[in-house]
């Protein structure tokens, strides 16, 4: 220790330390967190002036201190010569210096020094975890959300979910363990300084991140909800489906968070999309959309024939596919497939959603309440419901408000004057052996297509395999032909997908 050349450091206004090291090298440190500092490094001679870029990590590891003497001799070195033989190295000492100025920030004087001041409890370092990984705002209805980077992709959750809950429990253990071992790693190099041979064989322990308690958890999300309405930034938060500045946005529902952008030049994949879209629970993936198909792929695989009544019931088909994909059409359609048993209407209901909206829950039976109706359609783009065999008036009205757009309120829990806003306005598609609708209102709205048992029966598993192995080009075509409306839209032509009071038709053999 007798040997450590002295090394001049001076305290600068900015909290941050300026260091006179050997070579007439000048280096200045500021800690950006507890365990993160920004180094700079700059040469000055007579006639010239190096300056190093800017770096940021942890000092007190040998692997960032290598990289930055690296990155200091690509531009302190005269590059090689003619014969690309190594420069004469002009910064022998800078390794071993950096090394010393790591056991300088050691002192707990200096770096409480230059430490910014950090949060004391652990709901503020919750808090700053969210802050540091993405952005908060709230919902046209007032719903707080955090749109968080992680993986090089945004994802967006609701702040009182249990996505949300479960992900900053792990986003804190990894921060804080890789804090930790970080923090390990600097005092055993610190006791390499100051010991030498007489270090214990055992080194330094690593510490376990701390447990996020419930209660702690609560205060931190309370927190993060107070915070994001009061920045006032609000954005609307779409299921599967969006659409901003006239083009349409699809969730594919992969890990990376693809979505499929549409407008008037076509369709490609992006992640990073101008809208946000939630995932709630059951929302399964789309694969990726594929050129080179038709619409008429997925007719081939309906139990439909060429008849004139079938074509009629593909032209509903097409029409429904097509409005499903516009969440900024008016109103929705309510497909309503009957038929006598064997005649495909599940298999045909399944299969739209899973051209326009995959889920764990295909479909349900009636909903029980106006409640459970709208969390429903929170919940998923496209509402279905199997195996009607009648609706009951409150629900052909709730159903009916859903197309046009529907609003509900119920009393939120434990209070007595706030309450909760729904909202849904999306396209449904049920199915029933009888004649299930037959109110004016629902009617109206329905595009009705009856099936009949097919004349050839096949395997149920061929047929989905069938579909399965098609979809990702039946997927392709349906994005061309709503590009092409698109298009159409942005030249001036008038494009009505659906009447704003859908007509009834009936095909049957």
């Amino acid at each position: 220790m007798s040997d450590k050349p002295k090394i001049d450091m001076q305290i600068q206004p900015d909290n941050s330390a300026l260091f006179s090291v050997r070579d007439n090298i000048t280096i200045r440190v500021a800690f950006e967190s507890p365990t993160q500092v920004r180094v700079e490094m700059w040469r000055e001679g007579e006639s010239t002036f190096k300056r190093v870029a800017p770096d940021v990590g942890n000092v007190g590891t040998k692997p960032f201190r290598e990289r930055l003497a690296r990155q200091a001799r690509e531009v302190f070195n005269p590059p090689p010569d003619k014969d690309d033989k190594p420069s004469k190295d002009t910064v022998p000492n800078l390794d071993e210096d950096l090394g010393h100025i790591a056991g300088y920030l050691g002192i707990p004087e200096v770096s409480e020094l230059l430490k910014p001041e950090a949060g004391t409890t652990m709901v503020d370092r919750l808090v700053e975890l969210v802050e540091e990984a993405g952005t908060l705002f709230t919902t046209p209805e007032g719903e707080p959300h955090a749109a968080l980077s992680i993986d090089g992709h945004v994802e967006t959750h609701e702040i009182r979910g249990t996505r949300f809950r479960r992900w900053i429990r792990g986003h804190f253990y990894a921060t804080e363990r890789n804090r930790l071992e970080a923090q390990a790693e600097q005092a055993a190099e610190r006791l390499i300084q100051q010991l030498g041979g007489m270090l214990p064989p055992t080194g330094i322990p690593v510490k376990k991140p701390a447990v996020v308690r419930d209660q702690t958890l609560s205060d931190a999300i309370a927190q993060l909800e107070a915070k994001a309405d009061y920045e006032r930034r609000v954005e609307e938060a779409y299921v599967r489906v969006g659409h901003h500045d006239g083009k349409i946005y699809v969730d594919l529902g992969s890990d990376k968070w693809e979505v499929v952008e549409i407008g008037p030049e076509g369709w490609h994949i992006i992640d990073t999309p101008p809208i946000r879209f939630v995932r709630p629970k059951g929302m399964l993936e789309l694969p990726h959309p594929e050129k080179g198909g038709a619409l008429e792929d997925f007719k081939n695989v309906l139990p439909l024939s060429d008849s004139e009544e079938d074509t009629k019931a593909w032209t509903l088909i097409a029409a429904f596919l097509m409005v499903g994909l516009r969440p900024d059409h008016p109103e929705f359609p309510i497909m309503i497939v009957l038929g006598p048993q064997e005649s495909g209407k599940s298999v045909t209901c399944r299969m739209i959603r899973n051209i326009l909206d995959p889920n764990k829950v295909e479909d349900t039976g009636s909903p029980r309440s106006m409640e459970e109706l709208h969390i429903d359609a929170e919940c998923s783009w496209l509402l279905g419901y199997d195996n009607l065999t009648s609706i009951p008036g409150w629900l052909s009205d709730a159903l009916c408000r859903i197309s046009t757009g529907s609003a509900f309120t119920k009393r939120t829990h434990y209070t007595n004057r706030d309450r909760e806003i729904f909202t849904a306005t999306q396209p449904q598609i049920m199915n029933g052996i009888a004649d299930v609708v037959s109110k004016g209102d629902i009617v109206s709205r329905g595009l009705m297509v009856t099936l009949s048992p097919p004349e050839e029966r096949r395997e149920k598993s061929e047929v989905w395999k069938e579909f399965f192995d098609a979809r990702p080009k039946i997927l392709g075509a349906l994005y061309d032909a709503v590009a092409t409306g698109l298009k159409s839209e942005a030249e001036g032509e008038e494009v009505e997908l659906l009447d704003h009071r859908m007509p009834t038709s009936r095909s049957g053999r």
